[in-house]
């Protein structure tokens, strides 16, 4: 197989370049090569070489192919042809239309030697000049000029010949007059010149033979000179019609044009509403117009009153306006009305068709950093590029990126960097545009802008290395990173001890609770840029103030006397830094419980004691409202160390910072020693966080990361293996940091649920036990996918994808959640109610939905069609979507089935789509006529044409007919009015598109032997031949021929008939019937009809006295011959004689008499005053009373002219020799009898 495809090439003004875009074609290749199917599908059957031949309309295009055993080459040599140096063309260049040209090609080879080639033929011209079969035999069509280029198969070195070529008219075959119709008004006497036109049997302009024209009047309507021009009849009282005859009688040629002459046509006479059918689409508006006529065809004013029947409002000066929401396909008629005529218009409300589509960049840009949003919007346009609504599906390849679409507006984000092509398809048609998405490469001032949390705190130093933040130790940093002065998010990095946390609103904040004289580093860095800020951390407040020896145990000596005992003091920042001294303010000491004396710097004096009882007091030292203890005791004598005792300053310790830890020591009496002179160890259990000592004063630091076992033991050892109890000291969490969400990001279905797992942090990372916090976290959502409880568990029920937050005390934490469809319960068809015309592609999508009407696309469907024929799938079957080719009009379903059970259906209606073909039908009576036409002259049909789409769908037209020939009339009813006999055709035509039929009209006929016969005619004439009338069988022909002449007083008010055999004249008479019922083109007195014979030697009518029977509304007479007859009203006054007799017997001709050029007519006169009928006999007698012929035996016939005819030949059917020969009429009437003889010569 091989696929063939026609390209055709376009000019793009705008872009002013070429696009190609494949189009449908006509394929055809030679029988025996192969076949081709209507997409271009070659498939090979036997081995050769020949064209594949696609065509558009006058365009054809051939690929040349050769056939192997098993493979296609297009463009392979025929070996034949290879060995040619020279070719040649022999043929005329000029053919007559309906004719045939033989092309002969004859190759020359390089020995020398003539052969004959059969080159490929192709045709190229404006006009449909004819075609050429394969053997270069042309077949002649219309006239025009073009060229036949004629190549050679296989040989690519001889260049093809072109033969130029024109087609001109054939012999004329029909002829025309214009104007074909002359209507006058009143007494007009303007001269009239008509023109005769010639065409040839396909429709050509052709010359006129030369030949001289006869012109000729018919009907009391004027006169015509001998050039053509008519002299219309002036002082006419009476509305008159009548014709003009144009004849070429020895090419026999005819052609007539109706006079028709009226006292007025200053009215009108018809009325047209234009245009006649149009198609408009909802909401549009179209003006109408009603044409007046009167009855030249002239237009004349009138008032116009306009109404609508259907979905539509039309205005008083007849404009249309189609409702919005008015039904795809439906008609409206539209109704003139003007002087009391009335025409009707036809509207079809059309949806404008989709044809092109494109896709605007709302934001132009081409060119994006990875997390740019491109907003998209795609317009639907018509082949008038009028908007069309679309919501087209949007793709993007590679697939890395997310859409976002609301209404009409589309939001892409690319997901990756990269060249991608985003696509918009909608019903078939595409449209893409290119993006290019850059890495994000940041450019612009990065600088990081810090406060404090606190209104009551200032923050000294500019944040650089010489001039660093001094932050007091537990205060909030907050900072915010701009970038050209706009907040940006970037991530921070700490190079030192201290945390940083996150908000939402794009800002941070740093807080760290240990003094470090060592500077620490924050950096904000976004892509390629960073600043960094430098903070140095420094005591808070005054929290604790601690005195040094806690506590103190004064031994007198033996006489009493104490020694003096030095107090020092330590501060502490809330956080337990110690506070530089030079940093304090000196303390205000104090004594409680008369131990003695202090001074004001610390040294304690005891009192002299000179018992054995020890004595207790307190040392206090105040600064700024803190205040610090030292326990003192007095003792007169003190045993040795026995035990020791841990004393904390707190039970419990946060992570990161710190309390203080003393030891005491006792005798066995439990007496407080004033000191401990043992080497003392202090020990935690476990060994976590680290023990620092100044002077007698341990502190434990507790460990930023805590254990999992919170609680620690601590105790003293001396070097004498005494220790204290343990104590217990609590590690706490630090202070709220973070918190987190787990899980980070999952896929949900519509209809699950997911309990969200928090976990909150300190500033170290250790996790704080939720029980713990005060205040309740708030749960939101950034879209309605689904629903959060306060205790974290998410039911997901729209798809799409959210961020799961969760906000406590500024801190907030984010998990994603994308929420996919649930299982499908119900399928719904997009689109599900649709009207296109046949030729349009619909794309279908079954779209599936879940319990929260989510849809779900690109499912798996089994398509069927419903009430169409079965529909041609123009792409590839991938079941996800159904491009469907209207084809058939009617209305029907398309049916999608999911998984065997889920089954939705669109309802379509399909109409019929653009014209493309017209067939002409043609009915005579209640039967329909099939090619070839053959009509009778004198009966009446009825034409009717139907429109065809592309498709075959019938299509109703309000068609334009013409007659080409002189045949007949077409009347304004479509009614074809079958008059002369010959040949034709008749044309109709709308909306661009015409078609032609060939016609034949001949006579009404029949075979009659002496058992006689009736033979009727359609136009209302009738003959009755009796018995014995004929010796042999002969075919009777009747027609309606055009009239030979005019008659002097008598108004011819039928149509000219032709009887023939002419030559046949018969002793019993036949019986002539008209029907004048059928005349209606003039006004007469039934009673004054009769019928009338062409006498054609005289060239003149001849009266026959005849029957009109009022009942019946007939005219008839007896006549012994046949010829051209005709009814007239004849206004006679005639003297009828008292007594019986035959008059006025006159024989033509009147001298001599040759059978061999006509028959002779005997006209007489039956003359009597009874209304009755005669039998008359006549006999013809030679000079020696010798019978000659009997020409009637008693006919009937009436009173009054009659006329008989003798074609000179005796009994024996001899002609008679020359000489003189007596004619005897002989009448009879009841008794009487009446005879009359005349005379005649016959000379041969």
């Amino acid at each position: 197989t091989q696929d063939f495809y026609l390209i055709a090439i376009y000019w793009n003004k705008e872009l002013a370049k070429k696009e190609f875009y494949p189009i449908p074609a006509l394929w055809q290749v030679p029988i025996g090569l192969g076949t081709i199917d209507a997409d271009g599908r070659f498939v090979a059957h036997g081995s050769g070489a020949g064209e594949v031949r696609a065509t558009n309309g006058n365009i054809s295009v051939v690929r040349l192919v050769t056939v192997t055993a098993d493979r296609i080459f297009p463009n392979r040599s025929m070996p034949i042809a290879s060995h040619l140096v020279n070719w040649k063309i022999i043929s005329d260049n000029s053919v007559r239309a309906g004719e045939t040209l033989q092309l002969s090609a004859f190759g020359q080879t390089s020995g020398g030697d003539i052969q004959y080639i059969r080159p490929i033929y192709e045709i190229f011209s404006d006009e449909n000049i004819g075609s050429i079969s394969t053997d270069g035999i042309f077949h002649a069509n219309q006239v025009g000029t073009g060229q036949i280029v004629a190549k050679i198969l296989g040989n690519v070195v001889l260049p093809p010949q072109r033969i130029p070529i024109e087609v001109i008219p054939n012999r004329p075959t029909f002829v025309q007059l214009e104007p074909n119709q002359v209507i006058n008004e009143g007494n007009e006497t303007n001269n009239i010149k008509f023109s005769l036109v010639a065409f040839d049997s396909y429709g050509n302009h052709t010359k006129l033979p030369e030949i001289p024209v006869t012109w000729d009047v018919v009907g009391d309507v004027g006169s015509i000179s001998a050039s053509g021009v008519f002299i219309p009849k002036i002082d006419v009282e009476l509305n008159l019609i009548g014709e003009v005859i144009a004849t070429i009688d020895e090419a026999n040629l005819v052609a007539r044009a109706q006079v028709r002459h009226y006292i007025s046509t200053n009215q009108v006479a018809q009325v047209r509403v234009e245009p006649d059918q149009i198609d408009l689409f909802p909401s549009a508006s179209f003006q109408f117009h009603l044409v007046a006529q009167d009855l030249k065809g002239h237009q004349v004013e009138t008032e116009s009153v306009w109404k609508t029947i259907g979905e539509g409002l039309i205005s008083d000066d007849g404009w249309l306006t189609v409702n919005q929401d008015a039904t795809i396909g439906r008609t409206i008629q539209v109704i003139g009305t003007g002087s009391g005529f009335e025409s009707t218009a036809q509207v079809t409300v059309r949806a404008m068709p989709l044809t092109r589509l494109e896709i605007q960049n709302l934001d132009n840009k081409f060119e994006a950093d990875i997390k740019d949003v491109i907003r998209l919007k795609a317009l639907g346009f018509d082949k008038d590029d009028n908007s069309v609504m679309v919501t087209p599906k949007w793709s993007v390849q590679p697939a890395l990126g997310d859409f976002e679409i609301s209404d009409d507006l589309v939001k892409f984000t690319p997901t990756s960097t990269g060249n991608f092509q985003i696509q918009a398809l909608e019903k078939g048609i595409a449209s893409i545009i290119d993006i290019h998405v850059l890495s994000l490469e940041m450019s612009g001032n990065l600088q990081i802008e810090f406060s404090s949390s606190s209104s009551h705190q200032s923050i000294e130093g500019l944040g650089t290395i010489e001039e660093p933040l001094l932050l007091k130790a537990g205060a909030k940093l907050l900072l915010v990173a701009l970038m050209d002065e706009e907040a940006i998010k970037v991530s921070w990095k700490v190079n030192g001890r201290g945390n940083i946390h996150s908000t939402r609103e794009n800002a941070s904040w740093f807080r760290s609770t240990v003094v470090d004289h060592n500077l620490i580093e924050i950096v904000a860095s976004t892509g390629n840029i960073s600043a960094p800020i430098f903070v140095r951390i420094v005591n808070e407040d005054l929290a604790m103030l601690h005195l040094v020896p806690e506590t103190a145990s004064i031994l007198l000596d033996s006489g009493g006397i104490p020694e003096p005992q030095k107090f020092t003091y330590i501060g502490f920042d809330p956080y337990g830094n110690i506070i530089p001294d030079n940093e304090l303010s000196s303390p205000n000491w104090s004594i409680e419980g008369g131990i003695g004396t202090i001074s004001s710097l610390g040294v304690f004096t005891p009192i002299i004691s000179h018992s054995n009882t020890s004595i207790t007091g307190l040392i206090i030292a105040r600064i700024n409202g803190i205040t610090g203890n030292a326990n003192v005791v007095i003792l007169s004598e003190v045993g040795d160390l026995v035990s020791l005792e841990t004393i904390s300053s707190a039970k419990q310790v946060s992570a990161g910072e710190s309390i203080q830890i003393s030891v005491v020591g006792r005798d066995a009496k439990g007496t407080r020693l004033p000191k401990i002179n043992r080497n003392l160890t202090i020990v935690t259990i476990p060994e976590i966080g680290y023990l620092g000592k100044l002077e007698k004063i341990w502190t434990y630091h507790a460990p930023e990361i805590l254990p999992a076992d919170r609680t620690i033991n601590i105790l003293a050892k001396s070097d004498n293996n005494i220790s204290s109890p343990k104590i217990d000291i609590e590690l706490l969490t630090g202070d709220f940091a973070n918190i987190n969400l787990k899980p980070r990001s999952l896929i949900l279905r519509a209809g699950q649920a997911q309990n969200f797992e928090l976990t909150a942090f300190d500033v170290f990372g250790n996790i704080i036990e939720l029980s713990a916090l005060t205040n309740q976290p708030q749960w939101t959502l950034s879209k309605p996918t689904g629903n959060i409880s306060q205790t974290g568990t998410y039911t997901a029920t729209q798809v799409g994808t959210t961020q799961i937050t969760i906000e406590f005390w500024g801190v907030e934490a984010n998990a994603e959640v994308t929420v996919t469809p649930g299982d499908i319960i119900s399928t719904q068809i997009f689109p599900d109610n649709l009207f296109v015309s046949a030729g349009e592609i619909t794309e279908f999508q079954l779209l599936g939905f879940d319990q929260y009407k989510n849809r779900v696309t690109d499912l798996l469907a089994d398509w069927r069609v419903i009430g169409f024929e079965q529909p041609r799938n123009l792409s590839v079957v991938n079941q996800k979507t159904f491009l469907w080719e209207a084809t058939t009009t009617g209305e029907g379903e398309i049916m999608a089935t999911l998984n065997n059970n889920l089954k939705s259906v669109a309802e379509v209606t399909v109409i019929h789509g653009k014209l493309e073909k017209l067939d002409i039908h043609i009915r005579n009576g209640k039967t329909s006529l099939e090619p070839p036409y053959i009509f009778v002259s004198g009966d009446r049909y009825q034409l009717s044409s139907i429109g065809y789409d592309a498709f075959k769908n019938e299509i109703p037209v309000q068609p334009r007919w013409r007659l080409l020939g002189d045949l007949g009339y077409i009347t304004n009813n479509e009614t074809f009015e079958a008059t002369f006999v010959g040949q034709g055709k008749i044309t109709v035509e709308t909306g661009g598109v015409s078609m032609s039929v060939p016609i034949k009209v001949v006579s009404k006929s029949k075979k009659i032997d002496d058992s006689g016969g009736r033979l009727e005619s359609p136009s209302g004439f009738a003959i009755d031949i009796p018995r014995q009338s004929f010796d042999n069988a002969y075919t009777v022909e009747i027609a309606v021929t055009q009239s030979p002449g005019t008659a002097m007083n008598a108004q011819r008010i039928s149509g000219v008939i032709d009887v023939r055999p002419y030559e046949l004249t018969f002793e019993k008479s036949a019986k002539v019937t008209f029907h004048y019922n059928r005349i209606v083109d003039a006004e007469f007195d039934p009673s004054k009809l009769h019928l009338h014979f062409w006498d054609s030697f005289q060239e003149t009518w001849v009266w026959i006295s005849s029957h009109t029977n009022l009942d019946i509304q007939t005219v008839s007479a007896s006549v012994n011959h046949f010829g051209v007859f005709t009814v007239m009203e004849v206004d006679r006054k005639i003297d009828w004689a008292n007594k019986f007799q035959i008059d006025k017997v006159e024989i033509n001709p009147p001298v001599y008499y040759s059978p061999e050029t006509n028959r002779l007519a005997i006209k007489y006169f039956i003359n009597t005053s009874k209304n009755v009928i005669a039998k008359v006999t006549i006999e013809i007698f030679d000079m020696y009373d010798q019978h000659v012929k009997t020409l009637l035996i008693e006919a009937e016939r009436w009173k009054g002219s009659n006329v008989e005819q003798w074609d000179g030949r005796n009994e024996e059917g001899q002609v008679v020799k020359n000489g003189r020969y007596v004619v005897v009429i002989i009448a009879k009437i009841e008794d009487e009898m009446a005879t009359a003889k005349k005379l005649l010569a016959v000379l041969k």
